[in-house]
């Protein structure tokens, strides 16, 4: 892929800031909150979909900044995803602002080369928000599939 503008390297690095995420347990790319619900991967097809992808080879040193914005549950995430990417920009800067997934939508609306994260599926509507607010293609992807353990003591 040719990188023609500043706009265009910078959503590339905000794609490789999410790809490298995608170790993660359970990855998928969805259009619907029905459509998330609806898919349940095996570990085989996920490796099968984490293998098809070339591997990252930055082709320049970058000291652009990254913003993340979004769900204080993915917090964590997002900084172990931060360790990974200044591995190839150590010069790079990346700003999480873990506030709640709510106030995500305006920056997004403000930044549109942002990472939003959500700790709920993104519905159609909040997609077609974010186009009327400029953006060209919003796209979400579930990276993270959070478990409840329910442990009960024989005694009760």
């Amino acid at each position: 892929m040719v990188v023609r503008n500043r706009s265009q390297r910078l959503i590339r690095w905000t794609s490789f800031f999410l790809l490298f995420g995608l170790s993660l347990a359970s990855v998928c790319r969805s259009a619907s909150a029905q459509e998330v619900q609806s898919k349940s991967a095996s570990i085989e097809q996920l490796t099968a979909m984490l293998q098809s992808i070339d591997p990252y080879r930055p082709n320049g040193v970058t000291n652009a900044t990254v913003k993340v914005y979004g769900s204080t549950s993915m917090d964590a995430l997002a900084h172990g995803w931060t360790k990974g990417f200044r591995r190839f920009h150590p010069e790079a800067k990346v700003v999480i602002s873990a506030a709640g997934s709510e106030s995500t939508w305006q920056k997004l609306i403000e930044d549109p080369t942002a990472v939003g994260m959500f700790s709920r599926p993104v519905t159609d509507e909040e997609l077609e928000k974010l186009k009327k607010g400029g953006m060209k293609q919003p796209t979400s992807f579930v990276v993270a599939r959070e478990a409840l353990g329910v442990f009960v003591h024989s005694s009760n």
